[in-house]
């Protein structure tokens, strides 16, 4: 199988006003091509930090992230950008949709920046939009459509470009119970059915188990791993794991 991301020994250091503070120390681990993994842990444990410096969004202090066998501290700043327009799709908690755009022109947004060719954009969004169950909504605005459609176009843009890697970034936090539900049940579909590999970080158990692996931090560390390659991981796994990382 495809190792889509590797981090290796990943420090982060910030500097404020001449005092440093190391914030993730040490992080190592891989994921493999159609993987669904959560990052979990307390407010402060450095979840959005490693997303960031995943996503190229923040520099890292030392180490390496390999994305896609491209090692990202070797990029420039014009070419890292590109890439990771083209590598990456990103999920975001209030959709970041631009409501003076069409949904159609919402997901092909990317394409377009991409240079990608006006009749090949046509049938990326078509194609995508009805596996996602939103193509009769494409001439649409988003203050036009229900919250469970802005969803899916949200997910629908952050994959149409084909990115090896989606990043989602507590993808149900400002959503209700049944939304979320219908959320991770969209997110679980992307990964089982479309074969898109997953990183999402979330504070919720019942979000992490929708995933087949759950990577736990503390204090910017990574504390311990559950797995279940075969089937989404048990809840109350999750929540002893979380009660004995309280604990300490």
């Amino acid at each position: 199988m495809n190792t889509i991301l590797e981090v290796k020994n990943l420090k982060k250091t910030y500097n404020n006003c001449g005092n440093e503070t190391e914030v993730l120390h040490n992080i190592s681990f891989r994921v493999d091509e159609g993987e669904f993994v959560c990052i979990m842990g307390a407010s402060g444990s450095g979840k959005t930090t490693l997303l960031n410096c995943i996503s190229t969004i923040d520099s890292i202090t030392s180490g390496e992230v390999y994305l896609d066998n491209k090692n990202m501290r070797n990029l420039k700043s014009k070419d890292l950008s590109a890439f990771r327009r083209k590598k990456i799709g990103f999920i975001f908690q209030d959709y970041n949709l631009i409501d003076t755009l069409t949904i159609f022109e919402n997901i092909a947004l990317a394409l377009s920046i991409n240079g990608v060719k006006e009749k090949e954009i046509k049938e990326r969004v078509i194609s995508i939009s009805k596996k996602l169950q939103i193509d009769s909504v494409l001439q649409k605005y988003p203050y036009e459509i229900s919250g469970g459609q802005k969803q899916r176009c949200a997910c629908a843009r952050a994959i149409v470009n084909e990115p090896v890697l989606i990043l989602a970034d507590e993808p149900t936090g400002a959503l209700d119970s049944i939304s979320s539900k219908k959320l991770m049940e969209l997110l679980s579909y992307m990964n089982s059915d479309l074969n898109e590999t997953i990183i999402m970080v979330t504070h919720d158990p019942v979000c992490a188990s929708y995933a087949k692996r759950v990577i736990f931090l503390k204090d910017g560390s990574i504390y311990q791993e559950l797995r279940d390659d075969k089937k989404p991981l048990q809840y109350n796994a999750i929540i002893q794991t979380i009660e004995r990382l309280e604990e300490r």
